[in-house]
This record gives structure tokens, C-alpha cells and sequence, in this order.
């Protein structure tokens, strides 16, 4: 059966019937299950003489968003541990 399985994750509703349909799969306890979130840039693109002040705040908007999915896939593998499946 499956052997690997990887799940894009970000706690939307969409995210989350992929979490569902992966433990209706019930994998082996020998499948590795992955979760994967992707934190973007805002999709911006500054220049000028705001440059300097302006990636300060995109690298304070990414680890916010850092932040954010990591509280997320802790949710999605907590779903996932609950019915009896190890995540990375």
C-alpha cells in the first residue's frame, strides 16, 4: 500500500479533508506520513528609500506566518496522532 504520504497543511477547511482523507487511507504503521506548510513572502515588491524600512517589516510579517503554520501542523499532527498516526 502506501509507503510515504505527504500533506499540505495550513488549518483552511481544504487542508483539513486532506488530513481526513490521508487517516481514512489508514496507512501501515510503517507508512511515514509528512506534513508540509508553506510560509510565501508578501507579495510585494519594495524599492526605493523604503527599502531598508520595509524589510524589516517583511521579515517581521514572515515569522509571524512562521509562527502561524508551525501552531497549525502541531494541530494537524495532534489530528493525526489522535487516530493512530506518527507524523514528521
Amino acid at each position: 500500500m502506501y509507503q510515504h504520504i505527504l500533506v499540505a497543511y495550513n488549518g483552511s477547511p481544504e487542508s483539513q479533508v486532506a488530513l481526513r482523507e490521508c487517516v481514512r487511507l489508514a496507512p501501515p504503521a510503517s507508512a511515514s506520513v509528512h506534513l508540509l506548510a508553506v510560509v510565501s513572502p508578501p507579495p510585494y515588491l519594495l524599492v526605493g528609500e523604503f527599502a531598508a524600512a520595509a524589510v524589516l517589516s517583511v521579515e517581521e510579517g514572515l515569522a509571524a506566518e512562521r509562527e502561524r503554520m508551525v501552531k497549525e501542523l502541531d494541530a494537524g499532527a495532534a489530528m493525526l496522532a489522535a487516530a493512530g498516526l506518527d507524523t514528521e
